[in-house]
């Protein structure tokens, strides 16, 4: 609503976008008993406009949880680490004192070019002259004259005041923190071609395991995209129940698939396939003791059910959304006491060597109970995550 200020009969009234306003270099604002007060003055004329923000913390929540999830997915580009002196031992009066040394040769020409002044010199001094040396002269050069370079002098020899300071050549040590000119170092930047990344982690013990996290990337060329996943599942199970039997059935509704933006249901109407040889009931029974008691003690169990797919996630891709998507099983367990757990295992990894981890050289693996159902007959697979326009 807007009002006119200059008399009561001028009173206006606009519907329009607050936000406009806002962004003209005229307008003021102030906050009032929980409203804001938008004060816009065109000419002579200044007028009200007086509005309550509604803002939807969850919204606010959503975004920047969404945010958050999209941070793993970034690719930090590569740092530049020199290598340090400091690890192989050197000290800093080691280091120092080469540094120093190389200073002290003032070697201004070491691409090995002399300057103008520097060849006329040269010629000055009869550098050019052809000398002769006789082999007296010359045996008398010894490998100290030839290693001049590591004799160690004084500071004092050079008229500096203070204490004496030893100053030597030693080629051992590395020349670091020494640099005539400055190097530009950078990275080509890579164009991305991605439109989405997707992550999971596998060997998933959970009723409500996170299977995948699609984040979508700039180059997406779509405003949506129907997802289509497929993983491994299988069951786990421990407790210290007394019964001998047990059977425990494993099913999957429409609502078992989640879809969740920034912590926030995603609508969804996804489609899930189980594959021929899945296997829904678990039975078997806990091993007795020695007494033959029905104390069978702590067990423990795992057993592979078999492959799924979950198609038909339509869902937004604008670049920088990070979809999580979740798997929320119906399982229930006959005839058992609360002691008793059942544990849906997903992403199963084909091959592992471990005989406790579900795979296909370990289809299930038991302790103090037995599984007469026979494990599922198909192959474990990599958890898969594909997608196409709708």
């Amino acid at each position: 609503m807007v009002s006119g200020r200059s008399t009561y009969d001028n009173r206006i009234y606009l519907w329009s976008i607050i936000y406009i306003l806002l962004e003209t270099p005229s307008a003021y604002h102030h906050v009032q008993n929980g409203r804001r007060i938008l004060l816009w003055q065109i000419g002579t004329t200044e007028y009200i406009f007086n509005h309550r923000i509604y803002i939807h913390m969850s919204n606010c929540n959503a975004a920047e949880q969404n945010r958050r999830n999209g941070l793993i997915f970034n690719i930090p580009p590569p740092r530049y680490t020199p290598q340090n002196p400091y690890n192989e031992g050197w000290t800093k009066e080691q280091l120092d004192m080469r540094r120093k040394a190389e200073v002290l040769k003032y070697n201004k020409t070491a691409n090995t070019r002399t300057t103008k002044t520097q060849s006329w010199l040269q010629i000055v001094r009869g550098v050019y002259q052809r000398r002769t040396y006789s082999g007296a002269y010359l045996s008398g050069i010894n490998n100290a004259d030839a290693n001049c370079e590591t004799v160690v002098t004084y500071s004092t020899g050079a008229g500096i005041p203070g204490p004496q300071i030893p100053l030597y050549l030693d080629p051992r040590v590395p020349l670091y923190n020494y640099n005539t000119q400055q190097q530009a170092l950078g990275i080509n930047n890579e164009e991305e071609t991605d439109m989405w990344r997707s992550k999971y982690d596998t060997n998933l013990l959970s009723n409500m395991p996170n299977i995948f996290t699609i984040n979508i990337r700039t180059p997406i060329d779509n405003t949506q995209y129907k997802y289509t996943l497929r993983t491994s599942i299988g069951l786990y199970l421990d407790g210290s129940s007394n019964a001998l039997d047990y059977n425990v059935s494993v099913s999957f509704k429409q609502t078992s698939v989640k879809v969740l933006y920034g912590g926030e249901l995603v609508s969804i109407s996804p489609t899930i396939r189980l594959d021929s040889e899945f296997i829904s009931d678990v039975g078997g029974n806990i091993t007795k003791d020695i007494s033959g008691s029905l104390l069978g003690g702590p067990y423990a169990g795992a057993i592979y059910l078999g492959n799924m797919t979950i198609s038909n996630l339509l869902l937004p891709t604008a670049a920088g959304n990070t979809y999580d998507i979740v798997l929320e099983p119906v399982i229930s367990i006959k005839g058992r006491i609360t002691t008793d757990t059942a544990t849906l295992y997903s992403n199963l990894i084909p091959f592992s060597n471990d005989p406790r981890i579900l795979s296909n050289n370990t289809k299930k693996f038991t302790t103090n109970m037995t599984f007469a159902t026979q494990q599922s007959s198909s192959i474990i697979e990599l958890p898969s995550l594909t997608g196409q326009t709708p």
